[in-house]
């Protein structure tokens, strides 16, 4: 049995929302991604017509983007064997892959919007708040923490606001 949560926020594991349905399922990366970049996503289908997938929509995380277990995470964590040796059994998953991730150091992903796998992939980041972002490729694997900008004439944050990066263009204000 495969344990699956929501949501983490300050060590607390959150379960999914009440009566969600739908179904798990594996998002295999485009072919100009990375192969680590797959990962298995919830598809919220309509109790009545549960067999809907094409009807329905990803799952959300509380901050609006769709809730995710990256590969990485899967292949690292045993209690996900059972996901990952579905993955291999149905040759969705090449295994030089998991021989690959196994010599990567571990990196706990339990915010996978924070993953940037090629130096393209967007992310947001708050500009009054620290902000972690990690980096796995088949060669590497690092964390980064990016702490927001501070006046330190006044020893505060003076700015509000979430930053978008997007595909090489720099950054964009989403919101103040």
């Amino acid at each position: 049995m495969v344990k699956l949560f929501y949501h983490f926020q300050e060590n607390i594991r959150y379960p999914f929302p009440e009566n969600t349905h739908g179904h798990l399922y594996y998002r295999a990366p485009t072919p100009d991604r990375p192969s680590l970049s797959g990962s298995f996503r919830f598809r919220v289908t309509f109790p009545d017509h549960p067999e809907g997938f094409a009807d329905g929509a990803d799952l959300l995380r509380p901050d609006g983007r769709p809730w995710e277990l990256t590969l990485y995470s899967a292949i690292q964590t045993a209690g996900y064997a059972p996901l990952v040796r579905k993955l291999l059994n149905e040759d969705l998953l090449d295994a030089d892959l998991l021989d690959t991730v196994d010599q990567l150091p571990r990196i706990n992903l339990r915010f996978p919007s924070g993953v940037l796998y090629t130096l393209s992939d967007p992310f947001t980041l708050s500009l009054g708040q620290a902000k972690m972002i990690t980096t796995v490729t088949e060669d590497h694997s690092a964390t980064f923490r990016l702490r927001p900008l501070v006046d330190s004439r006044l020893d505060l944050f003076p700015f509000t606001g979430i930053l978008f990066s997007s595909n090489r263009k720099g950054f964009k204000i989403t919101s103040f």
